[in-house]
């Protein structure tokens, strides 16, 4: 049997949790003082997700160069960051951008957008 201590990142708390588990299967879940804490436990051991940030060449029409700051509407799969990332680095957008604009639509996965973070004229 495995187990993994971690520091909940949920709510401001930071509660110290404690997971034994077998492969995916879990045994055990301690120190949360939540539900939340008790499920982001139990996520990030069977299938742990992280919301991707990054930024995004943009010209401008005068031929100025600039980064846009991007993220992905929902977590992706922990696995498929570097692909991710691969992804975004070779985007080349063109200025105006608004925030929240689609800069590539089912991003990694069927559903999930990476999105413009800022308005950049």
């Amino acid at each position: 049997m495995a187990v993994r201590e971690m520091t909940c990142i949920v709510c401001p708390q930071g509660c110290k949790i404690k997971v034994e588990y077998e492969g995916s299967e879990i045994r055990q879940i301690s120190g949360f003082t939540c539900k939340r804490g008790e499920k982001y436990a139990s996520k990030e051991i069977v299938s742990p997700e992280r919301t991707i940030t990054s930024t995004v060449a943009a010209c401008s029409n005068d031929g100025e160069l600039t980064l846009v700051p991007v993220k992905s509407d929902k977590p992706i799969p922990k696995n498929k960051m570097f692909d991710a990332m691969e992804l975004i680095n070779k985007q080349k957008i063109s200025l105006p951008v608004e925030a929240g604009q689609v800069i590539v639509s089912d991003f990694m996965e069927k559903g999930i957008n990476l999105v413009a973070c800022k308005k950049i004229i």
